[in-house]
């Protein structure tokens, strides 16, 4: 599942998720950028931002139509959207 993470993701045009293979990213939305290391275990995905002020993460991922589904553990409620963004 990690590899199938692997690269870029919008759920509209100001939120953007990319997952490098290193286990790094970018959260980016307009006003900034977030970069943050991530882990898979089994289908959850935790996200930790390298700002320290920045609240971490927790998801239950899938893919579903070629989608990636996130549904918020915690503190990170919510299920969001994400189509691939071809390079």
């Amino acid at each position: 599942l990690e590899k199938s993470l692997v690269g870029i993701w919008t759920a509209d045009s100001y939120t953007i998720y990319e997952f490098n293979k290193n286990g790094k990213g970018i959260l980016r939305i307009p006003s900034d950028d977030y970069a943050f290391t991530y882990i898979v275990h089994s289908n959850k995905l935790y996200i930790d931002f390298e700002d320290e002020d920045s609240i971490d993460l927790n998801f239950i991922f899938s893919f579903e139509d070629g989608d990636l589904v996130l549904q918020g553990i915690k503190e990170s409620s919510g299920t969001y959207r994400f189509k691939r963004v071809e390079e």
